[in-house]
C-alpha cells in the first residue's frame, strides 16, 4: 500500500527537482511565437484536453471491454490512443499546417536540459525499483511502452498542450498550467481508479500524488521546454515508468 508519507515526500522531492530546473539546468530559450488569436490557441487546448480527459474518466469508470478497440498486430488499442496521437496533429499539423521542427521533432538545441531530463527519468526509474522492487514486464508491454504512454503522452502534453499555452500565455505560465493540466488529467485514476485501491482509498495519499503528478508535468515541461526535444522527454518518460520492468 503506497501510504501518505510516501506520496508526500514524492510530490515534495520533485517540486525540488523542479526548481532546481527552472533556476539552473539550462537557459530558457526564445519564446515561441506568439499566436495571433491567443484565444483560440487557449480554447483549442482546453477543447482537446476536456476530450481527452472524458476518455480516461469513461475508461476508469467502466472499464476498457465497452471501450472501442483495434486490433494491430495482434495488440489492441483503443480509442483513447488514437484520440491522444490524433487530435493534436489534426489541431496543429491540418488546421495550423505547424511543422515537425515545430513540434519538437528535432535535436535538442541545449543539451544539458536534455541530459538532465533524461537523468530524470532514470532517477524515477531506479527510484520506484528501489522502494517497489523488480516488476515482471511482458517484453511486448516493454517495447509499446515506447509508443503509449510515453510518446503519446509527450506528444499530446509537451509537444502540443504546452506550446499552445506558450503561443497564447508566454513561457512561465504554459510550463506552470501545462503540468497542472498532466496532474488534472490523473483525477480519475488517482480518486475512482487502480491507483486509488493502492493508496487505500486515502483522500491524502490521492492528493499527494496528483501534487506529485503535478511537479511531474512541471519538471518534463522546464526541461523539454529548455530542450525544444520530444525525443529526450519521451526517453526519460519511458524510463519513468518502466526502468523497473526492465530491470
Amino acid at each position: 500500500m503506497q501510504t501518505s508519507l510516501q506520496m508526500a515526500l514524492g510530490a515534495f522531492g520533485t517540486i525540488l527537482f523542479v526548481l532546481l530546473a527552472h533556476k539552473k539546468i539550462g537557459s530558457y530559450p526564445s519564446p515561441l511565437p506568439k499566436s495571433e488569436n491567443p484565444t483560440r490557441e487557449l480554447f483549442e487546448a482546453i477543447t482537446i484536453w476536456l476530450i481527452i480527459f472524458a476518455s480516461i474518466t469513461y475508461i476508469v469508470l467502466f472499464g476498457t471491454e465497452s471501450y472501442p478497440s483495434v486490433a494491430i498486430g495482434g495488440i489492441k488499442f483503443s480509442l483513447h490512443f488514437f484520440l491522444v496521437l490524433l487530435l493534436p496533429f489534426v489541431v496543429e499539423v491540418v488546421i495550423h499546417k505547424r511543422g515537425a521542427r515545430e513540434l519538437g521533432f528535432r535535436t535538442p538545441i541545449a543539451w544539458k536540459p536534455a541530459t538532465a531530463l533524461i537523468g530524470f527519468g532514470m532517477f524515477f526509474g531506479f527510484f520506484a525499483f528501489l522502494f517497489e522492487g523488480s516488476v515482471s514486464t511482458s517484453m511486448d508491454k516493454l517495447i509499446i511502452g515506447f509508443l503509449s504512454p510515453s510518446f503519446k503522452e509527450e506528444w499530446f502534453y509537451r509537444a502540443t498542450l504546452q506550446s499552445k499555452l506558450e503561443r497564447a500565455l508566454g513561457q512561465n505560465k504554459a510550463w506552470f498550467f501545462g503540468g497542472l493540466l498532466f496532474g488534472l488529467a490523473h483525477i480519475p485514476t488517482n480518486f475512482f481508479g487502480p491507483l486509488w485501491e493502492a493508496s487505500g482509498y486515502s483522500i491524502a495519499a490521492a492528493l499527494f500524488r496528483f501534487l506529485g503528478q503535478c511537479a511531474f508535468g512541471w519538471l518534463w515541461g522546464i526541461l523539454y521546454m529548455k530542450s525544444r526535444s520530444i525525443f529526450p522527454a519521451v526517453i526519460a518518460h519511458y524510463f519513468a515508468d518502466f526502468l523497473s520492468g526492465l530491470m
